[in-house]
């Protein structure tokens, strides 16, 4: 099991507001929650470096994006050490990286989509909404017909637009059959 770090939720949701007065409070939050007991503690792991940063802004009343940054870095530093190292040796890991196949699985045929309705319909197909088998994930599944396309002789036409499709600059996630 991987342990995140103590506040480093908490410093992700900080990095996210934009009103300076709920930034303030919860920097205030973080350091008296996380910070400061664990320095009373005795079980602080972080670099005084990183303590002197927060304090200077703190002090000052001054709460920009990145005041946790110090922390961000060393919670990730310790987190690509040991725990990663746990990560890739357990079961866990193994059923990630047998998801990731089965869901990238690049030798698709249609027995691995059920079909649900048309979505639209064009000059040369239609394109239907369906769902992955395996995965469970929703897609829209264009359908060309070829006789169509070859009675128009815009075969030019189709090769472009399966191109387009299968290059992926769109930034949706294609899957050509």
């Amino acid at each position: 099991m991987i342990v995140i770090p103590r506040g480093s939720l908490q410093i992700k949701a900080y990095e996210k507001l934009e009103c300076i007065e709920e930034r303030r409070k919860l920097a205030r939050e973080i350091y008296d929650n996380f910070i400061m007991k664990e320095l009373l503690a005795h079980s602080h792991d972080y670099s005084k470096d990183a303590v002197a940063h927060v304090q200077k802004f703190l002090m000052k009343n001054e709460v920009p994006v990145n005041l946790f940054e110090p922390y961000i870095e060393e919670i990730f530093n310790h987190l690509r050490g040991e725990p990663f190292k746990k990560f890739l040796e357990s079961d866990k890991y193994t059923r990630f990286c047998q998801w990731k196949n089965l869901e990238l699985n690049i030798q698709l045929t249609m027995n691995d989509f059920s079909v649900h309705r048309i979505i639209g319909r064009g000059g040369f197909g239609e394109v239907y909404g369906c769902r992955k088998a395996d995965t469970g994930k929703m897609y829209a599944m264009k359908c060309l017909d070829k006789k169509r396309i070859k009675m128009k002789q815009d075969s030019a036409i189709n090769e472009i637009n399966h191109q387009l499709m299968s290059s992926g600059s769109n930034g949706l996630h294609t899957l050509i059959i």
